[in-house]
């Protein structure tokens, strides 16, 4: 029999005993539950650039079973398992008889499980995962094992719960003086708010096409009255400046003492003739009075 943490020789090797140890340690006494299974895993793998490729793995359950009770929210799992090499060398000799190659292996028992509670702030969970690497070499000769270092794992349950408040009376009045502003912004904007008017609503057209078309359109000095009579009209601005692209020419327009297009004329001149938009002016507004009530105006004024 041979101590751990020492060399041993393939052929003095009969078998391996390894004892594996899992303990779960509650704060509360709830019932815990848990299970368990250790299984021998054989690779063969190649390295590449520090990057290990499997190329064949087998899997060979040794054991498994239940978690035992170990006091108030406590469970340990204790289990001592012989672990022969041959069978798990022969397995890697015939993988690499089958793939014609060999390549680097690997065999290892792989110890996990989970402990499970309920408790009154949920359900508790805990994995565990432990392997045990054993050199299963090709030839003849000494290896050492590496005893894994035990590892502790903590972790704790918290609960949530939803706690109504009541509003006090600094509450409610900071919601009453919210409320009535919000009231009121509606209130103003419903009834102090108006569409613009028609010389608004033709500045705000002609602000817009300048913004849009702007690059485009050229001003001149004086703008004829004929083009209206002589142009081809045009149903919008799109279309105008689409054959101002086609005819490289300009749209031209001149401004009246407003800064607004005279006669609402927009023109794309081609020879003789050319292309028009007449934007739709806002209609002037006319005073008439007879000789009486202008007589009565004057009087009222002086």
């Amino acid at each position: 029999w041979l101590e751990e943490g020492g060399l041993y020789s393939t052929r003095l090797t009969d078998y391996i005993e390894v004892k594996f140890t899992a303990d779960f340690a509650g704060s509360s006494s709830d019932a815990v539950l848990g299970t368990y299974k250790i299984t021998g895993i054989v690779e063969g793998y190649q390295e590449i650039k520090d990057d290990r490729k499997v190329i064949y793995e087998r899997k060979f359950p040794i054991k498994g079973g239940k978690a035992r009770g170990n006091g108030p929210g406590g469970a340990s799992v204790s289990e001592v398992v012989s672990v022969k090499l041959e069978p798990y060398k022969q397995v890697a000799e015939e993988a690499e008889t089958i793939l014609g190659a060999t390549c680097a292996r690997r065999f290892y028992v792989l110890f996990e499980g989970d402990f499970t509670s309920d408790t009154a702030y949920g359900k508790a969970e805990e994995r565990f995962s432990l392997p045990l690497q054993i050199p299963i070499p090709k030839q003849d000769g000494f290896y050492e094992i590496a005893k894994p270092e035990a590892f502790t794992k903590t972790g704790q349950l918290t609960s949530e719960k939803e706690v109504a408040v009541t509003a006090g009376p600094v509450r409610i009045l900071l919601i009453a003086i919210w409320t009535a502003l919000a009231l009121a912004l509606v209130i103003w904007a419903r009834f102090f708010t108006r569409k613009p008017d028609e010389d608004e609503a033709y500045l705000m057209q002609w602000k817009e096409l300048i913004r849009k078309y702007g690059s485009r359109m050229v001003q001149l000095k004086q703008v004829d009255k004929k083009w209206e009579e002589n142009g081809e009209a045009v149903s919008d601005m799109d279309n105008l400046v689409m054959i101002s692209e086609e005819l490289h020419r300009p749209v031209c327009y001149g401004l009246n003492e407003s800064g607004l297009p005279q006669w609402g004329l927009l023109y794309v001149p081609d020879g003789e003739k050319g292309y028009v938009l007449c934007l739709k002016e806002p209609a002037a507004t006319t005073l008439v009075v007879d000789e009486k009530e202008e007589s009565s105006i004057r009087d009222g004024c002086r």
